[in-house]
C-alpha cells in the first residue's frame, strides 16, 4: 500500500481555499489516484471516470488555473507530485525491501522452531529491536522484531494458560496487526500491552474465553488495556 503526503498548512493555503468543493474532491481523487496506479503525478484523461465523484470540466479547469494541476498533451498532471510523494521507482524499491524481511522473518521463526525442535528444548530466543521510529521500513523491522518476541518469549512468560496457535494465516495477520500496533506504541509499551493481554484470565474476559491470544486479538484490545493499565 502506497501513501499521499499532504502538507499540514496545505488546507490554508490561498490555492486550496481558493477551490469549490467539487473541485477539492477531484484534487483529492486525483492524489489517490496517482499514488494508487504509481505515475508520478500524470493522470490520463480516461482515468477521470474511474473516480469516486463527478469530474467536470468546470473542476479540471479550476485545478489547472489555480496551478494544482497542469495540461500535459490531453491529459493532466499534479504539479510538483514527485517533491512531496514517492516516486515508482522508490516506492517499489520499498515493497521489494518489504517482502524481503518479511521472507528474512519467517525463515528465521522457521529455524527458531526447527532449533528447539532438534535441541529437545522451548526456544525463547529474542531478536533486539530496532530503535523507535517514524517510516514505513522501520516499522516494519520493528513490527516482525515484536512478533518474534510475542512468540518466542512474552508469550512463554505471561501465558498463564493462554493459548497462540502461530499457523502461517495467523502469522501474516499478526505481521499486519504489529505494524499498527508500532504506529501508536514504543516497543517498551508493546511489551507490557502485550504482558497484561496474556495475563488476563479468560473468566474476566468473555471475549477472549477460549481463543488463541493472536497479536490482531491484542490490536484489537489494545485501547481497553491501556486504559486499564493507566487505571491501575
Amino acid at each position: 500500500m502506497a501513501w499521499v503526503r499532504i502538507h499540514d498548512g496545505a488546507m490554508r493555503h490561498h490555492k486550496i481555499l481558493d477551490l469549490t468543493d467539487r473541485a477539492f474532491r477531484v484534487w483529492v481523487e486525483g492524489l489517490s489516484h496517482v499514488q494508487e496506479q504509481l505515475t508520478d503525478g500524470l493522470i490520463r484523461r480516461a482515468a477521470l471516470r474511474t473516480f469516486g465523484c463527478v469530474v467536470t470540466k468546470k473542476a479540471t479547469q479550476q485545478l489547472v488555473e489555480s496551478g494544482l494541476w497542469q495540461v500535459q498533451g490531453s491529459d493532466f498532471f499534479i504539479h510538483d507530485y514527485t517533491e512531496w510523494n514517492d516516486s515508482r521507482e522508490v516506492v517499489e524499491r520499498k515493497r521489494a525491501q518489504g517482502r524481503q524481511r518479511v521472507a528474512d522473518y519467517r525463515k528465521r521463526q522457521t529455524t527458531a522452531m526447527s532449533n528447539g525442535s532438534s535441541n529437545g528444548v522451548t526456544h525463547h530466543a529474542h531478536t533486539p529491536y530496532p530503535p523507535s521510529g517514524v517510516g514505513t521500513d522501520t516499522n516494519l523491522d520493528r513490527a516482525s522484531a515484536f512478533c518474534h518476541r510475542y512468540r518466542w518469549t512474552l508469550f512463554p512468560k505471561h501465558r498463564r494458560g493462554a493459548a497462540y496457535i502461530p499457523t502461517a494465516i495467523v502469522e501474516h495477520k499478526d505481521l499486519e496487526s504489529a505494524q499498527r500496533l508500532c504506529n501508536s506504541y514504543t516497543d517498551e509499551q508493546l511489551d507490557e500491552l502485550a504482558a497484561f493481554f496474556l495475563q488476563i484470565p479468560d473468566e474476566r474476559d468473555p471475549f477472549l474465553k477460549g481463543k488463541t491470544r493472536t497479536i490482531t486479538m491484542l490490536l484489537s484490545k489494545a485501547s481497553a488495556i491501556s486504559e486499564r493499565m493507566g487505571a491501575a
